[in-house]
């Protein structure tokens, strides 16, 4: 025995006062796999539906006792570069721009896809352990419950 469903759908019907289709992303970018693989998908989301891409990496130093000095942006610079080149690369021809912050990621996330106005946005799945997740908290989820728009976490 099948089962048929005879709902259907109007693909005409848009939302009022906009598309249905995200107009506006923002990619949270770190340079692991998985957030070049979140960057992957935003960019063919962007190419298909013409949506303007907004990458955004957010610079956040750990935590650390004593009184030891780091020039946390010379540790920080090859990865803003990596991300910028993966960028050019995988959005070329689209619009995009990057978006370099300093804070909690999570937050940074939160208000840069409420100030862009993004209808979408998306991370990678962090792979951080458990003692990472314990201290810093997962992006993702705390994206999922937080952030003023819809999120789309990438494995």
């Amino acid at each position: 025995m099948t089962a048929t469903s005879a709902v259907g759908v109007d693909i005409a019907c848009r939302p009022a006062g906009g598309s249905a289709f995200p107009e506006r992303l923002v990619v949270g970018v770190d340079g692991s796999e998985n957030s070049l693989r979140a960057l992957d998908l935003a960019a063919t989301i962007a190419c298909r539906n013409g949506s303007a891409v907004t990458v955004a990496f957010i610079r956040h130093p750990p935590i650390v006792a004593g009184t030891v000095t780091i020039d946390w942006s010379a540790v920080f610079a090859p990865i803003e570069q990596q991300i910028a080149e993966a960028a050019r690369k995988r959005l070329a021809g689209l619009r995009w721009r990057l978006l370099v912050t300093d804070g909690a990621p999570a937050l940074e996330l939160e208000r840069i896809a409420g100030e862009a106005g993004a209808d979408l946005l998306v991370l990678g799945r962090s792979d951080g352990s458990l003692v990472h997740r314990l201290f810093s908290g997962s992006v993702g989820g705390h994206a999922a419950t937080h952030a003023p728009v819809p999120v789309l976490v990438i494995r």
